[in-house]
């Protein structure tokens, strides 16, 4: 793990660690599997950007995000003028949280398509992988930024307790920046 640096201050929660490549990949993967859905926001160069949930089929081994989307949405219009995208995931439960910044495209591999077809994408697509509106829409990071905690949930929870009764600042929370 690369460690830029440990800051501990009256701002910081926490440690700030930057996470590049593998360990970059592995955090974003983690962070997904517990939280497969995210507020894909897009429209970014307007006043009013536009945000919707939209469920991550993956994160593959090159740190890229795979999503499947209906080729007449909104977004895909949107990003054909407009292909910057931020992904926001919050899993307050795990007290993971993580921010992209990237770029998409929009891919028509059918045998893709029907690998990473799954009973979530038949809420939103009864028809099927077969639909032939259906895309792949592959978000390539640019940047990102993670908060999490160091010691999970459990103890994390404790120590706001014992912050909040004895008036210390909890340093139980790690974030910094994912670089792919």
């Amino acid at each position: 793990m690369s460690v830029v640096a440990v800051v501990k201050n009256d701002t910081v929660m926490g440690d700030h660690q930057h996470l590049q490549h593998n360990d970059a990949i592995d955090k974003l993967q983690e962070i997904v599997k517990h939280q497969g859905i995210c507020m894909m926001v897009t429209n970014l160069k307007d006043d009013r950007s536009h945000s919707r949930p939209m469920y991550v089929s993956e994160v593959d081994d090159d740190g890229v995000f795979w999503f499947l989307s209906l080729r007449t949405s909104r977004k895909h219009s949107e990003l054909q003028v407009d292909p910057r995208v931020d992904l926001h995931f919050a899993n307050p439960s795990d007290q993971e949280f993580l921010t992209v910044h990237g770029r998409a495209e929009f891919l028509n591999d059918r045998e893709r398509i029907k690998h990473l077809f799954s009973p979530w994408a038949k809420a939103w697509v009864p028809d099927g992988a077969e639909n032939p509106d259906l895309r792949l829409m592959k978000v390539t990071p640019e940047d990102g930024y993670y908060w999490d905690t160091k010691n999970g949930k459990v103890v994390a929870g404790i120590k706001i307790l014992v912050s909040m009764i004895s008036s210390r600042k909890d340093d139980g929370g790690v974030e910094g920046q994912v670089s792919v």
